[in-house]
């Protein structure tokens, strides 16, 4: 079979050994520069305080999800169906009443979302049943691919519902303050949340990797150990180097690295060849296609109190248009298990990357916190920790898929791993490693 090593123990590097052990594949190595699995899905653990890298869930439709995680092993703890959309002073529930009873009637008496935009959500919900995930992804409602905003308005949706619900919903989804994502993402996300639910495992994110993780025997992972040099000798892999200096050969080298340590690779390993010389070093008819590394960035706050402010576990939309908050989330709502007992803990996400140091961030925070609840004392709202997530998602414009990499690096036995591959998502890094896993056992491109 050979030796196989993974760079990286991010999802797609865990999903990809585990596939790999799974069908029999003993001889292989996992190494990951940090102290522990997940990449950035990773729970930290501060002053009692249970906190996901990032404001983090977990779509349970996800086809991947159902493949390689064991949920009920998970613990997890749901969402309630739709969102709160806030605005200062007031708030207004839009459910689901198909799987939430409780919220019917104050969803059907929302004054954010008229009768016809409800029943569209409706009628979208009923279209996209009768597509599998996979057409849903590839193809959308069918036609070509427009971006989130250009969709939404040829739809249908009134001005209304986009400007106090599914903007800011999805802005939060693919941390794009215009919506100029393909528009094939929000229908491959509709249906994720139309036939699942949102979740997150009690004692953080942080669990899924834990939990895949669990495959390899302890020989099989080797942490804080991080490559320095991926060796490749008469245009195939050979093996990698570690910064310490330690040589290990291999006959695959998966790179599950993130996508910017990966292009660093890409074009170290192809600098300077030609279409020709590439063509006669690796058998290419043409360069590999780019990973992709324009980023989305997202900043997640994170408070603590001895008080709740919010009702139940809703997702609190920012449906003002205003201000540096996009959602927040009370989290002991969700799991009481990620705060000390007699605490709460909120979740509070800004998109980008504000040019205002983390104190003031905090304090700008709170002071549009007190605007949406007037009469509660937002003041002793203590921070935590804030987390600035420069690459937290890549770039994905309408027709975005086509212009992805393959799993295929054009380098015998080297195999990328990475959501770059398929899309920005948990549901992308699991498909990915998988399919770096199958590419190995085929023995190279398929």
């Amino acid at each position: 079979m050979g030796k196989v090593v993974i760079i990286g123990a991010g999802l797609a590097g865990l999903t990809c050994a585990k596939v790999l052990k799974q069908q029999g594949w003993q001889d292989l190595l996992l190494l990951e520069k940090s102290d522990g699995p997940g990449g950035r899905v990773r729970t930290d653990v501060v002053d009692g305080f249970r906190l996901d890298r990032g404001f983090q869930v977990l779509f349970t439709a996800y086809p991947g999800v159902q493949r390689h995680l064991h949920l009920r092993d998970l613990n997890l703890r749901n969402y309630r169906p739709g969102a709160v959309l806030a605005k200062p002073g007031q708030a207004f529930l839009l459910g689901d009443p198909l799987r939430d009873l409780a919220s019917g009637i104050p969803s059907l008496l929302n004054p954010l979302a008229t009768p016809l935009d409800k029943l569209k959500i409706l009628q979208l919900r009923a279209q996209l049943a009768q597509r599998s995930p996979e057409q849903v992804f590839r193809e959308g409602l069918g036609g070509e691919d427009l971006s989130i905003r250009e969709f939404l308005h040829q739809y249908g949706f009134s001005p209304a519902i986009c400007q106090h619900f599914l903007y800011p919903f999805y802005r939060g989804i693919l941390l794009d303050p215009d919506l100029n994502s393909s528009a094939r993402l929000f229908a491959f996300y509709f249906k994720m949340m139309a036939e699942g639910s949102i979740a997150t495992p009690a004692l953080g994110m942080g669990d899924i990797a834990r939990q895949l993780a669990d495959h390899l025997a302890p020989d099989q992972i080797r942490y804080q150990t991080p490559v320095e040099q991926i060796e490749v000798e008469e245009g195939k892999v050979c093996g990698i180097r570690t910064r310490t200096g330690d040589k290990i050969a291999a006959d695959w080298v998966i790179c599950a690295t993130d996508a910017l340590q990966a292009q660093v690779w890409q074009q170290t390993l192809f600098k300077g060849l030609s279409d020709h010389s590439v063509h006669s070093a690796y058998g290419l008819e043409q360069p590999p296609v780019p990973i992709p590394t324009q980023a989305r960035s997202v900043t997640c706050l994170y408070f603590r109190a001895p008080f709740s402010l919010t009702r139940g576990g809703y997702l609190y939309l920012n449906a003002s248009g205003r201000g540096w908050i996009n959602h927040w989330v009370e989290l002991t709502h969700i799991s009481p298990d990620l705060a000390p007992t007699g605490q709460h803990l909120y979740s509070v996400v800004v998109l980008g990357d504000p040019p205002l140091s983390d104190e003031d961030l905090a304090q700008t925070c709170c002071a549009e916190l007190q605007d949406y609840f007037p009469k509660a004392p937002v003041e002793h709202l203590q921070v935590v920790r804030v987390y600035r997530i420069p690459f937290a998602q890549f770039v994905q414009p309408p027709g975005f898929q086509a212009h992805l990499p393959t799993v295929f690096s054009g380098i015998q036995g080297l195999v990328w791993a990475g959501e770059y591959t398929q899309q920005s998502s948990i549901e992308g890094s699991l498909r990915s490693g998988e399919q770096a896993a199958e590419s190995v056992l085929k023995g190279g491109r398929a």
